[in-house]
């Protein structure tokens, strides 16, 4: 589901910029820019594991912190050794 979403947006993106060169001219360049500022801040900040500069392998860590995340943690690590 992620990957058709972003390859949609992809295609909306390299459809819409010729029209919108055309329309808008550099107008269009601030606006990428303010684009990229928001992703800069929401991998920066809001996301936790990347503000807590959490390892890739121990983000369950960031989200599991209760008694009841770290038991389904410990079942799906031992149903995937299982299978």
């Amino acid at each position: 589901m992620s990957t058709a979403t972003n390859r949609a947006f992809n295609f909306l993106v390299g459809e819409m910029t010729p029209i919108l060169q055309d329309v808008i001219e550099w107008r269009l360049y601030p606006m990428h820019g303010f684009f990229c500022a928001c992703s800069f801040i929401l991998g920066e900040i809001m996301l936790q594991q990347t503000l807590l500069r959490v390892d890739l392998t121990d983000v369950h860590s960031v989200y599991f912190r209760t008694l009841l995340g770290a038991f389904l943690v410990v079942l799906s690590d031992d149903f995937l050794s299982i299978s």
